[in-house]
């Protein structure tokens, strides 16, 4: 928990375990709850740890009404980033009843084809203990930039294996959960005001996954963000000023 004021729900991205973040992840998630903490309360949700296999996002998305309502007693402005932005779409469906105002940044309806893809080589590399691979995996959901890419993957495929955990099998289930969901045609139900921030680089949804979401959900607002990729739409000075605006209307 960070800041001072009315009190938001974070839920966070994918990662390798369900504890804190570190690395990347971490330095970007953080700049984006120090962001919103200028006019709010952050409370950075994880997910549960231990999760059974076959665990599905509908699940998850229980377990964060269990938690919110445990908490709060009340509905909560929920910020997801990623997948945890694809879950609030999916808690903001299942359980309108905590969610007061939703904002999801850097997600759609579903993962774009390429982020499916890579997100089965992720799977697939951890499961094999291949650490490497598996850093080299997320490059493509970072960046569509080749040059960048092939800089971040060398790094990344030397430094990410000394900060992987012991067990990714929270991050592997989770991963198994969110691959082939596709909420889009069941949006035209929710009724929790939304808005959708999205990179017009974001590999993970691009401008078409982006539209179709936001056409799916009565009333919802889309900023888009050129030239902006996946984990840069959560520092875009433009975000924070959006979602301070959308969550005080």
């Amino acid at each position: 928990m960070q800041g001072r004021g009315a009190p938001l729900v974070l839920l966070p991205g994918l990662s390798f375990s369900h504890g804190i973040p570190t690395g990347i992840i971490r330095a970007f998630e953080s700049a984006l709850a120090l962001g919103l903490s200028a006019h709010h309360e952050v409370h950075w949700l994880g997910r549960r740890p231990g999760v059974p296999a076959g665990y599905t996002l509908a699940d998850f998305a229980d377990d964060y009404a269990d938690e919110i309502r445990g908490r709060f007693g009340r509905a909560m402005p929920v910020v997801g980033f990623s997948t945890g932005g694809l879950l609030g779409l999916q808690l903001a469906r299942d359980h309108p009843d905590v969610v007061e105002r939703l904002v999801v940044i850097g997600a759609a309806g579903r993962l774009s084809d390429s982020a499916r893809a890579s997100d089965r080589r992720w799977i697939a590399a951890l499961e094999r203990g291949r650490l490497a691979d598996a850093w080299g995996a997320l490059v493509s959901d970072i960046t569509d930039h080749a040059a960048a890419a092939g800089l971040l993957s060398s790094i990344l495929g030397v430094v990410g294996p000394w900060v992987t955990p012991a067990d990714c099998s929270d991050g592997i289930r989770t991963a198994r959960a969110e691959v082939d969901v596709d909420l889009t045609a069941s949006l035209s139900d929710l009724r929790v005001p939304t808005l959708l921030v999205v990179g017009g680089r974001d590999p993970n949804v691009g401008v078409g996954l982006a539209t179709r979401t936001r056409a799916a959900i009565p009333g919802a607002e889309l900023l888009l963000l050129p030239r902006t990729g996946h984990l840069g739409s959560m520092v875009h000075p433009r975000t924070t000023d959006r979602i301070g605006r959308f969550l005080s209307p």
